[in-house]
């Protein structure tokens, strides 16, 4: 077995994932560190036979970096201000079909998790000072008032992480809104915490949650927690059952203005998408980001316009998702959008490919096929690779499977081309509104 030690990735400098034990069926095994730190190889001796199961133990430390801008900041913190806490556990390596395991070395641009789904039950101790958010509903809390800490329990629905987030209890406020059975739950730091800025992360999430579901299948748990993170190179990110926002610089002015509410909304919605697409039907991001982050701002332009009608929906597809592409196009340039993720890539250009150009091209396949079989098609594919793992042609067979078309050319060319003109562009967002009414 092959678990990743993302910590240990060089760019989180001062990170790191020691394991000092490692058991099988409760003896002791043999383990290898591959020289890319971030992979241990686990010997199963006597191997395990089909159908079997065994359990295997590991004793980890994970120490979290001091500072790190690498990977949106999704690992740190400190004392004083609290904790975020992303991949800070050993995980199994992700496996996809055709490829195998992934054990690629992670670069330093972006969100390298790459798993499979799994529950999960954590007893956590900590000082009583923080609050404890994160993945899955808290089972169980105790305080030991004599040492000043605190035990919780968390059980997780299949997920593809368990992430926390430990901000100083004292420092923020919480407010919890039933959105469709789900207890969402905003917990913003007393400076960010300006007046209406948790009721508009909230009607979002209520206006939004509810379309997703009709759309991609059940909510898998019965908590959600949004809360403020200070990350770095992204608005937010998501994980299961958790949502990090930067909202520093939506409130920097002391209030939410017009701007930052649309900002909110539309990165907020885009968060949200990826409760299912990347956390419930799974994909390698770091090889086929297109999938999850295309896919997930067509599908947000959607929602909006379930939300603020057509003209409105247009305007964010236009300026939100489509301008840093076409603005590329113009200047001569284009690029493939299904490109692996490394060390050499221009983060900046695969931003417009990944969020933009891949977003335009899903947009097209709903415009060639209509509104009933492009939802059509995502239902299927959200059913066939629930808490499963998908690879590229996955989606195109469903959306095939719900038209009847042949849409192996299109795909093609928005997708695994760079011929697009600004042209084409301009034709998909000129069909957007005629197609939505």
């Amino acid at each position: 077995l092959y678990f990743r030690l993302y910590p240990n990735a060089d760019h989180y400098g001062d990170g790191q994932t020691a394991v000092s034990a490692v058991t099988v069926d409760g003896q002791l095994a043999e383990s290898t560190l591959w020289t890319d730190a971030t992979v241990l190889e686990v010997e199963l001796d006597p191997a395990v036979p089909s159908g079997e199961d065994a359990v295997i133990g590991l004793a980890f430390e994970t120490t979290v970096p001091a500072t790190s801008g690498a990977s949106f900041g999704i690992l740190g913190g400190d004392r004083e201000t609290g904790w975020w806490l992303a991949d800070w556990h050993p995980i199994l390596a992700g496996w996809e079909a055709g490829s195998g395991l992934y054990l690629d070395p992670p670069t330093r641009f972006g969100d390298p998790t790459f798993a499979e789904s799994a529950t999960y039950d954590l007893t956590l101790t900590t000082p009583d000072q923080y609050l404890v958010l994160g993945s899955g509903s808290t089972t169980g809390a105790t305080v030991d008032e004599s040492l000043d800490l605190q035990t919780t329990t968390i059980s997780t629905p299949p997920g593809r992480d368990l992430t926390l987030s430990l901000p100083l209890a004292e420092d923020t406020e919480t407010t919890v809104r039933s959105v469709a059975g789900i207890d969402v739950r905003v917990t913003l730091p007393d400076d960010l915490a300006r007046p209406g800025l948790a009721e508009a992360i909230l009607a979002v999430a209520a206006d939004t949650l509810p379309v997703y579901e009709s759309w991609l299948g059940e909510y898998p748990g019965d908590e959600l927690d949004i809360t403020a993170v200070p990350l770095a190179g992204a608005g937010g990110v998501s994980w299961s059952g958790i949502v990090w926002l930067v909202l520093a610089p939506l409130v920097e002015d002391g209030e939410l203005s017009a701007g930052a509410r649309e900002r909110l909304g539309f990165v907020l919605t885009h968060e949200l998408s990826h409760q299912w697409i990347g956390g419930i039907v799974g994909s390698n991001n770091n090889d086929h980001g297109f999938m999850t982050e295309g896919l997930a701002n067509a599908l947000s332009v959607l929602a909006m316009r379930e939300r603020e009608g057509v003209e409105g929906a247009e305007r964010y597809l236009r300026e939100w998702v489509a301008s840093g592409y076409r603005a590329m196009l113009a200047s001569g340039r284009d690029g493939i959008a299904d490109a692996p993720l490394t060390d050499e890539t221009d983060i900046a250009t695969r931003g417009h490919l990944v969020y933009g150009k891949a977003a335009l091209g899903f947009e097209a396949i709903r415009q060639a096929i209509g509104d009933e079989a492009f939802f059509a098609g995502l239902a299927i594919y959200a059913r066939d690779y629930r808490f499963a793992i998908s690879t590229p042609d996955d989606p195109r067979r469903a959306f095939e499977e719900a038209s009847g078309a042949d849409l192996g050319p299109l795909w093609s060319f928005w997708f695994e081309e760079r011929a697009t003109t600004v042209a084409d562009v301009d034709a998909v967002l000129h069909g957007f509104g005629n197609t939505s009414r």
